[in-house]
C-alpha cells in the first residue's frame, strides 16, 4: 500500500504544529481520525515519523525526511495540473497569494475582476504586514506576492501591474477640507496624522512629504496599514494613501483626497513572482491576467 496525498497533508499539519489536536482543529477532523491517518502513513513507509511524550510530539529523523519531501510532491502535482487544460478554457485550482496590507484595498478589486473571468479558481490569500512580506521574500516563502515595493532579492522578479498616486486623505467632516483646493503643509500643524507600519511604503512616503513639518503634528500609530482607512473615515486623523484604494470609499465612506503641496506622488503596485518554480494553473492564469492588463488604474475601476 502506498501513501496517499491526504495522509501526507494531515502529517504535514501535525508536523508543522507538533500537535495532533491542533492539526485536527485546523483540518476540521476528529483527533482519532488524524492519529489514524498518521499511523497508516507510518505503516506504509515502515518507519515511525512522530514520537509522543505526554502531550508533546517530536519528529523523528524519518519524519523530518518526509516533511522535507512533501513540498516537492506538491509541486509535481501542481505541474501535472498545469499540463491539463480544462475543456472550457478557464483556469482551475487554487490561487495562493500573499498580499501586503498596504496593497490589499487595491488587490481585492483586482481579484474581483480575475475571479469573475475564472469562476472555478479558489483563493488562498495571506494578508501580511510589510515586515512579514519582507521576511517571506528573504526566506523564499510564497510563489506570488502583491506589494507596493519591488523585490529586494534576485529570487523574485517584479512586474509593475498598477500605477497610482499617493494622496492626502481626510474624512469629509474634517476641518482641513475647507483648504481642500490649496492645502499647505503648515495647515497640518497640530492635527492628528495616522502612521501605519514602520518601514512600509506608506510610512516612508509620509515622512518624505512632511519633512520638517513632521515635528508639528500629533501622531496616531497603527500596526496594520489596513486600519488606516477606517481611522480616517471615523475622523481620527489624516494620512497618505494610494488614490485607487479610495475610489469606493470616497463615495460610500466619506473620505476625500486633499490637494496638499508636494502631492500627489506616483506609486506602483508590483506582482513578485518567485523564479524557477512551477506555478499551478490558477497562478499561471493570474500572472497572465495581470500581464495582459495595461499599467493603469482603469484596470480596477472599469
Amino acid at each position: 500500500m502506498r501513501p496517499t496525498l491526504r495522509q501526507l497533508e494531515i502529517f504535514a499539519s501535525v508536523a508543522k504544529h507538533l500537535s495532533f489536536s491542533k492539526a485536527a482543529s485546523l483540518l476540521h477532523l476528529p483527533q482519532p481520525a488524524v492519529s489514524m491517518q498518521v499511523k497508516q502513513l507510518e505503516e506504509c513507509l515502515g518507519a515511525e515519523l512522530i514520537e509522543t511524550s505526554g502531550r508533546r510530539a517530536h519528529l523523528t529523523e524519518a519524519g523530518r525526511q518526509v516533511l522535507n519531501h512533501i513540498p516537492i510532491i506538491q509541486q509535481q502535482i501542481e505541474a501535472l495540473e498545469a499540463a491539463i487544460v480544462p475543456n472550457n478554457g478557464q483556469a482551475h485550482g487554487t490561487l495562493h497569494l500573499s498580499i501586503a496590507t498596504s496593497a490589499q484595498a487595491i488587490v481585492f478589486q483586482l481579484l474581483g475582476h480575475f475571479t469573475r473571468q475564472n469562476p472555478q479558481v479558489l483563493l488562498d490569500l495571506a494578508v501580511l504586514t510589510h515586515e512579514s512580506i519582507t521576511k517571506n521574500i528573504h526566506k523564499h516563502s510564497g510563489n506570488l506576492i502583491l506589494s507596493l515595493s519591488k523585490a529586494t532579492t534576485d529570487t523574485y522578479e517584479s512586474m509593475t501591474i498598477v500605477d497610482f498616486n499617493y494622496v492626502l486623505c481626510a474624512s469629509t467632516s474634517h476641518h482641513l477640507t475647507y483648504h481642500r483646493s490649496n492645502l499647505q503643509l503648515q495647515h497640518l500643524a497640530g492635527n492628528n496624522f495616522i502612521l501605519g507600519e514602520s518601514y512600509s511604503p506608506l510610512h516612508d512616503i509620509a515622512k518624505s512629504v512632511l519633512g520638517d513639518y513632521i515635528k508639528t503634528l500629533r501622531f496616531m500609530h497603527v500596526d496594520n496599514d489596513s486600519i488606516i482607512k477606517l481611522a480616517i473615515a471615523n475622523g481620527l486623523g489624516v494620512s497618505i494613501l494610494p488614490d485607487v484604494a479610495l475610489m469606493d470609499d470616497i463615495q460610500h465612506q466619506g473620505i476625500v483626497a486633499l490637494n496638499l503641496k508636494g502631492l500627489p506622488i506616483p506609486g506602483t503596485m508590483h506582482l513578485l513572482k518567485r523564479k524557477n518554480v512551477q506555478l499551478n494553473p490558477a497562478e499561471i492564469a493570474f500572472c497572465r491576467f495581470v500581464m495582459n492588463k495595461q499599467k493603469t488604474t482603469t484596470m480596477i475601476t472599469a
